[in-house]
C-alpha cells in the first residue's frame, strides 16, 4: 500500500509544480502564495519518499525472514543425506548455492512484484499527466513505446 501510494502520488505532486509556474506566469498567483504551496509540495513529496523507503524496508524484512526459513529447511534435508553425499559434493559448494538459490527465490517473490508495482504506478502516472498537457504529444509517445520496447 505504502508503494502505491509514492508510485502514483509522487508523480502527480512533481508535475504539479509545473502548474504552479504557470500560475505564477500567467499572474494568478502572488509570490507568497507560491512559496507556501511549494513548502506544501516539498512536505508531501519528503512523505512519499519516506513512504518508498518504508515500504523497501519492510519488504526488506521479509525477504531475509523468508530467506532464513528457507535456507534452514532446505539445511535440514540435506544433514539428512548420507555421508558419501558430502564426499561427492563439498558442503562449502551446497552451502553457497542454498544461499543464492533462497536470495533468488526471495527476490523473485517479494522484490519483483514490488518493483512492478511501483514502475506500473508511475508508467501509468507519467502517462496520465501527458495525456492531460497534450493528447496527441501522449499518443505520439506512448503508442509506438511497446513496440519500440519489443526492438
Amino acid at each position: 500500500a505504502l508503494m502505491v501510494l509514492d508510485s502514483f502520488m509522487r508523480n502527480a505532486v512533481w508535475h504539479s509544480f509545473a502548474t504552479l509556474l504557470d500560475g505564477v506566469d500567467a499572474g494568478t498567483m502572488s509570490m507568497e502564495e507560491l512559496k507556501w504551496l511549494t513548502c506544501r509540495n516539498q512536505v508531501t513529496i519528503f512523505f512519499l519518499i519516506f513512504a518508498h523507503f518504508s515500504s523497501r524496508a519492510f519488504t526488506a524484512k521479509v525477504t531475509s525472514q523468508f530467506r532464513l526459513k528457507v535456507r534452514a529447511e532446505v539445511m535440514r534435508c540435506m544433514v539428512g543425506q548420507d555421508i558419501a553425499f558430502f564426499d561427492i559434493f563439498p558442503s562449502g559448494v551446497l552451502q553457497e548455492r542454498l544461499n543464492q538459490d533462497a536470495e533468488m527465490l526471495a527476490g523473485k517473490l517479494f522484490d519483483l512484484p514490488l518493483d512492478v508495482i511501483h514502475l506500473s504506478g508511475m508508467l501509468i502516472n507519467n502517462l496520465c499527466a501527458v495525456y492531460w498537457l497534450k493528447p496527441k504529444l501522449c499518443f505520439m509517445i506512448f503508442v509506438p513505446m511497446p513496440f519500440l520496447s519489443l526492438a
